[in-house]
């Protein structure tokens, strides 16, 4: 699936900060990949950020980064959910409005994320924004 894809092996200590160079390169991986191939990039950087310990500016930062690109190579509910990965713990709400409804989901695992769908009759739901949702106690 992968295979025009130069492949990056990241060998991390849990609680130690993954070398910039490497964030770096895997941002920029995802960032040119068709979208389909973007996605598994997404998620390893899911995994990568969730294992490494970063000051919490830096980990915003990053993560604003992460919801840009995904916002771009994500156009489906189900792209979403796999480029954050299996352990995905979710909250979905629905506003209905004339002939379309737009649907929430609050990510609180691994990140605290908001993404907003739009879907409207016959139509396929398609990812509108993903933000980062830090809060001043996480």
């Amino acid at each position: 699936m992968l295979r025009n894809l130069p492949l990056l092996c990241l060998v991390l200590i849990p609680g130690q900060a993954p070398p910039r160079e490497d964030l770096n390169h895997l941002f920029a991986q995802a960032a040119t990949a068709e979208p389909k191939k973007a996605l598994p990039v997404l998620a390893k950087l899911v995994r990568v950020l969730d294992d490494a310990v970063l000051p919490r500016n830096e980990l915003k930062m990053q993560l604003q980064r992460w919801a840009k690109i995904a916002e771009e190579k994500a156009k489906t509910p189900e792209d979403v959910l796999q480029a954050l990965g299996p352990t995905v713990n979710k909250r979905v709400s629905r506003q209905i409005l004339f002939h379309r409804y737009l649907e929430y989901w609050e990510i609180e695992r691994p990140f605290a994320l908001r993404f907003v769908f739009e879907a409207r009759r016959g139509e396929v739901t398609s990812l509108q924004a993903a933000t980062v949702a830090l809060d001043q106690n996480q």
